[in-house]
């Protein structure tokens, strides 16, 4: 496989990945604040600071995997 071609499986995981952290972090945030309930992590303050970060993480995988590859495809031929 070319690196253009891992390039194009690249890009969709990583959206996936920041999909999955972003949302994990926004349910960390929630239950560390007591919002959601019946968790361990329920009103713990640790979570309150975790999700945020994680979140943050999620947010910067999308953009890192929307942006990469905006190449002319057409280039080298």
């Amino acid at each position: 496989m070319s690196a253009r071609g891992y390039a194009g499986v690249v890009k969709p995981v990583a959206v996936a990945v920041g999909l999955v952290l972003a949302l994990a972090g926004t349910v960390f945030f929630f239950q560390g604040i007591d919002v959601l309930k019946g968790s361990t992590m329920t009103g713990e303050t640790r979570w309150a600071i975790i999700g945020p970060i994680v979140a943050v993480v999620g947010l910067a995988l999308i953009v890192a995997g929307l942006r990469r590859g905006r190449t002319n495809p057409d280039q080298g031929r």
